[in-house]
């Protein structure tokens, strides 16, 4: 499967085209969006759109007409190649996202939207719009609008994305917009920004940090190349565990781009680490997916507080459960440390937490491009497909408070220092 992207600039420059792109896979060619100055050359099988009512929605049909197609919202399947169209929220009408699929693997093109689409979840590569550098971009009258850089770029580490990046403006936006500002100095507000993929190409790159692996000689290295840990109150790598005790394990609810929960297991030193988009369930019937993330530090284990504007992982964080855990991962009836389980991709664990308890699973289902693992409930006395802990217990076991108080309170604490 080929990709290529058309269209250049944001919409105030003078050489702009709007966003597009070309999908090609055995000779079928199908186009998402693009426009006057971005089409393609070529006959194509299909022409879709995002949105139906856009600015340009009159030019695009002109053009579409000349190779006697109809631009349209719709999923499209011929072969292997599927497309499928799914709703995206963006501004007052309907607008839509597309996933594509193919033996090679999944892609997501959906390039302005002001809520991350969890239908996205996991894709190999997300194509999607960066508007605004210091907050949101809001559509007057208060109808949508777009996500700003910072909280597009950290949506696919939170949901397993392999990669994102921002093609360009697909149009200007119908009304008038408030909020956002521009770019810092020296970067340019026309330049497609990529992160963990090359763009036009539907085969994610490896990066050092990819997976969030540490190295042998640092391993919280990781952790701190991401952080300015003189802004954030998350605890700084360093210090190392008194006594002997269990093990232990922690499940925090954070709400960055999107809520999700990190599931973290102490292990040789540190905190090994999964981003869980859904949460952990106790119907050993849900498979949730998990994707691996940098280690962190064993003070971790207890944090809970606001991740300020501006830096990575911005959002409220609680501590969901906490407790301590035995492995139960065994190789010929003998104990095979955590460490050594997390690098051969199977993880089985008993839990001891205030609202998990029993045995639970990792496995990891995909390597290469970007790693996968599943998190399940094992079947035995403690797994209840009734409860949903999830939605029923959302409060910290540390505090007792939500993930919004914690957002709220920390406003207020602003509000009153200003």
């Amino acid at each position: 499967m080929r990709l290529v992207t058309v269209g250049v600039g944001a919409a105030a420059s003078p050489r702009y085209a709007p966003a597009g792109l070309l999908v090609a896979r055995r000779g079928v060619r199908v186009m998402l969006d693009g426009g006057p100055g971005a089409e393609p050359a070529g006959r194509l099988d299909a022409w879709l759109v995002t949105d139906e009512r856009a600015e340009l929605s009159s030019q695009l049909r002109r053009l579409a007409a000349q190779r006697g197609l109809r631009p349209h919202a719709g999923s499209f399947l011929r072969g292997e190649l599927r497309i499928d169209v799914h709703p995206v929220v963006h501004t007052s009408h309907s607008t839509f996202g597309y996933q594509i699929q193919a033996p090679e693997g999944t892609v997501v093109w959906a390039p302005e939207f002001f809520e991350f689409p969890h239908w996205a979840d996991g894709t190999g590569l997300l194509f999607a719009e960066a508007a605004g550098w210091e907050r949101p971009i809001r559509f007057a009258g208060g109808i949508g609008g777009h996500l700003h850089v910072p909280a597009v770029a950290e949506a696919p580490a939170a949901t397993g994305s392999a990669g994102w990046c921002s093609p360009t403006s697909a149009g200007p936006p119908s009304g008038r917009s408030t909020g956002g500002s521009g770019p810092p100095s020296g970067s340019s507000p026309g330049t497609a920004r990529c992160s963990g993929s090359r763009a036009g190409d539907s085969r994610p790159r490896r990066r050092g940090r990819e997976h969030g692996m540490a190295n042998k000689q640092d391993p919280l290295g990781a952790y701190r190349g991401k952080r300015d840990l003189t802004r954030t109150p998350e605890p700084s790598a360093g210090r190392k565990r008194r006594g002997r005790g269990r093990p232990r394990f922690v499940v925090h609810q954070h709400d960055a781009t999107t809520l999700h929960y990190d599931f973290r297991l102490e292990a040789a030193g540190v905190l090994k680490s999964w981003a869980v988009p859904k949460g952990p369930s106790t119907n050993p019937r849900d498979k949730r997916l998990a994707m691996p993330t940098e280690d962190h530090p064993l003070d971790y284990v207890d944090f809970e507080g606001l991740i300020p504007k501006g830096q990575y992982g911005a959002g409220p964080v609680i501590v969901w459960d906490a407790g301590t855990y035995r492995s139960l991962t065994e190789e010929d009836g003998k104990p095979v440390p955590v460490e050594r389980a997390v690098q051969d991709g199977h993880v089985a664990v008993w839990l001891e937490g205030r609202k998990l308890t029993g045995g639970y699973a990792l496995t990891r289902i995909g390597k290469g491009k970007r790693e996968r693992w599943l998190l399940v409930k094992m079947a035995d006395e403690e797994a209840d497909d009734r409860r949903k802990p999830v939605k029923s217990q959302p409060e910290s076991v540390v505090s007792g408070r939500t993930v919004e108080e914690v957002a709220a309170e920390a406003e207020a604490g602003e509000g009153r220092r200003g």
